[in-house]
């Protein structure tokens, strides 16, 4: 896990207005080993981070800190973010 992951799931759960308490038992876990994920004290495990992604509606890699961007990318946007660089791409360069 990233060493911001704890801030992360802290302030998560702190912006909804959620106790740990209600955060670990929809983990399955009691409220003090939920505590230690979010002081870092303990390994958040790879379920549940996808279970706490889907739960609060961001992508992993939000949870990771790998980005600033909360929600995933719709592969819809995707393909239009492609087809308009590729029609740059094509204009500019002659392709």
């Amino acid at each position: 896990m990233s060493e911001r992951t704890p801030e992360i799931i802290r302030d998560l759960r702190e912006k909804h207005e959620y106790k740990q308490e209600i955060i670990a038992k929809y983990l399955g876990v009691v409220q003090q080993t939920y505590s230690n994920y979010e002081k870092g004290h303990t390994s958040l495990p790879l379920d549940y981070l996808v279970k706490l992604a889907k739960f609060y509606g961001v992508s992993a890699d939000y949870l990771l800190g790998l980005t600033s961007f909360q929600k995933p990318f719709s592969e819809a946007y995707i393909g239009r973010l492609v087809r308009y660089l590729t029609s740059c791409c094509t204009q500019e360069w002659g392709l």
